[in-house]
């Protein structure tokens, strides 16, 4: 029969455990006092074979084991005892509670294939009890699994799979996990506007649920990202909220990552004591990461190689030894020579051994590093044909567009030009000052249709562009629209320097022509204000108008151009940023340098 005091101690320990944890070992006496009675405890319920209570115990001491002792080898084994009682009590929660810490232990130590079996059991069972939440948890985890056997297409496929259960279940820790993905992929793809969007969404869900971890990680990927945007002080404060919210975590490979770009960032200013500094403090937590790896990398070879025929094995060796030690009774002499010559060979073996572990390690790492470099280079490559194609893509659209603006004003608008002169000789000649109405209105048919061949040739080849400059090639574009129907067009330029690149600027013309028309076509604004800053070698445009604007949420409208804007600010490594509401206007702004031979950009 079970033991009421048994019980409620181990209760009342489970409480205290609950406290140990959060505190993170900071009341060392109490923690002792802890462990201890947890031990008290086992004794007596193995003596009085209490399978309840064994089975909450060894929980217990495995969870004090992993969080606050920080030594996961002696918790997977409490963690396998504590299995084995709850399955005697057919508490399937609690045993797949431990599966799900089991699998991590084996993906952790690269046992992939045990790992994804009890993963796979996980998902059905709580798909069977109808646990959506714990489901989409358990299918991230399985995702991360088979990102570390690297294999990414099944990972795409279970981090799909939690995504759309997510929908419903609507778990705020598993949102971050998610965004932190994006943020990931985003940084990857150098889509640093879109990485800095999904960390703040991050930082927000980590603030609401007080959740320090998550916030910490959020605030290091908003630094970061500031710092690759060349932000300076952005990425410093972020870099402090990460490193604040982080205090106590010894291990963190997100607070080793703040110190460094923290040293970065000071290298950079100059400023040599801080960098100093905290660069120091990158070393510290690097080597307490490093050793704490090495004692996992030993744990785990235990586990890895650890089983039911190496138990075998040791036993026979342990036979073996009891039987050399009673012949050692009758042959002393013997055995101490054996012995002897035992220990030498030991440690001739031992010698060898680490030799060679460590020269497999060395190669390892030069073989991890080459891998790097070849990889890096192989993204540098796509990336130099991806804008060798987008610049051959605009020169052809350019060069197509100017061969048709001078076939239109050359050969049609000659054409037209010249019926223009026959058909009013012709007038003349038969009817005098006399016109009829029908003949007059003819007559302006053709000068509309000349005009508008003009127009259209204009708009193909801005011909004021390649002789006046960007400004002037402007001001005749937004000459075009001024009249009865169209919104006011404003203007205002500073500092605009005289010598910019020519596909600069013409991409410059083309993007603000393809606004216009937008605005125009679909905007219905009254005023639309253009303005135009040189700024230390390149150019920042504005443009803003008071029109219907539209929801980013919704979808952009196909048609609108701005895939269009977005090749040609990428390949001119620009920025551009987009910003309206139903019922606010639109509000854009990009940067682009002056000089593409600046900008780095590769040869065709």
């Amino acid at each position: 029969m079970v033991s009421r005091q048994v019980i409620l101690t181990a209760v009342l320990i489970s409480f205290l455990l609950h406290l140990t944890v959060l505190s993170f070992g900071k009341d060392i006496p109490r923690n002792a006092i802890f462990l201890d009675s947890i031990y008290q405890e086992l004794v007596q319920a193995r003596r009085e074979k209490n399978d309840v209570a064994l089975a909450n115990l060894y929980f217990q001491l495995a969870e004090y084991q992993e969080y606050v002792m920080e030594n996961p080898e002696k918790a997977f084994g409490n963690y396998v005892s504590a299995k084995q009682y709850f399955e005697l009590q057919n508490d399937e929660l609690k045993v797949n509670l431990i599966n799900r810490k089991i699998a991590k232990r084996y993906e952790k130590s690269e046992l992939y294939d045990q790992a994804i079996k009890l993963y796979q059991k996980l998902i059905n069972f709580y798909r069977s009890i109808g646990d959506k939440r714990s489901e989409a948890l358990v299918l991230h985890d399985l995702a991360e699994c088979f990102k570390r056997k690297g294999e990414p297409d099944r990972m795409v496929e279970y981090l799909n799979k939690s995504l759309a259960l997510n929908i419903y279940v609507q778990d705020t820790s598993l949102m971050i996990l998610h965004l932190f993905d994006k943020v990931q992929a985003h940084l990857l793809l150098n889509e640093l506007d879109s990485a800095l969007v999904n960390s703040t969404k991050a930082l927000n869900l980590s603030i609401k649920i007080n959740d320090k971890s998550k916030s910490s990680e959020s605030n290091y990927y908003i630094g970061y990202i500031n710092y690759l945007l060349k932000k300076a002080d952005i990425a410093e404060r972020f870099f402090r909220k990460s490193l604040l919210e982080s205090e106590g975590e010894t291990y963190s490979e997100i607070r080793k990552k703040a110190f460094f770009y923290m040293g970065e960032l000071f290298l950079d200013q100059e400023l040599h004591q801080s960098a100093t500094y905290y660069l120091k403090k990158y070393n510290e937590v690097s080597d307490s990461i490093f050793a704490r790896n090495k004692r996992e990398l030993l744990e785990n070879l235990t586990i890895k190689f650890e089983s039911n025929e190496r138990k075998k094995d040791i036993k026979l060796l342990e036979l073996e030894k009891e039987t050399i030690i009673q012949r050692a009774l009758q042959q002393q002499n013997l055995v101490y020579f054996l012995l002897g010559g035992l220990g030498l060979l030991l440690v001739f073996v031992y010698t060898i051994i680490r030799f060679y572990t460590a020269k497999i390690r060395t190669e390892q790492i030069v073989s991890d590093q080459q891998t790097e470099i070849n990889n890096q280079k192989i993204r540098e490559l796509e990336s130099a044909i991806k804008i060798n194609s987008m610049q051959s893509m605009l020169v052809g659209q350019e060069k197509e567009r100017e061969r048709i603006s001078k076939d239109l004003h050359d050969s049609l608008g000659g054409l037209l030009s010249t019926v223009k002169l026959q058909f009013e000789q012709l007038q003349n000649r038969i009817f005098g000052n006399h016109t009829p109405a029908e003949y007059a209105q003819a007559s302006r048919l053709l000068d509309s249709a000349i005009e508008e061949v003009r127009s259209i040739s204009r708009n193909l080849q801005p011909v004021a562009l390649k002789k006046l400059g960007l400004v002037p090639a402007l001001k005749d574009l937004i000459n075009r629209f001024d009249g009865e129907g169209y919104p006011e067009v404003i203007l205002q330029t500073y500092d605009v320097p005289n010598k910019i690149d020519s596909m600069v600027s013409l991409s410059v013309f083309r993007i603000i022509q393809e606004l216009l028309n937008n605005t125009i076509k679909h905007g219905k604004a009254d005023e639309i204000l253009i303005q135009i800053n040189g700024e230390k070698e390149e150019l920042i445009v504005q443009y803003e108008d008071d029109g219907i604007g539209f929801d980013p949420e919704g979808g952009i409208k196909k048609g609108m151009g701005l895939d269009n804007i977005q090749s040609r600010i990428n390949y001119l490594k620009g920025t551009i940023s987009i910003e309206s509401k139903m019922g606010e206007g639109l509000y854009v702004r990009f940067n682009v340098p002056c000089d593409l031979q600046e900008a780095e950009l590769p040869a065709l």
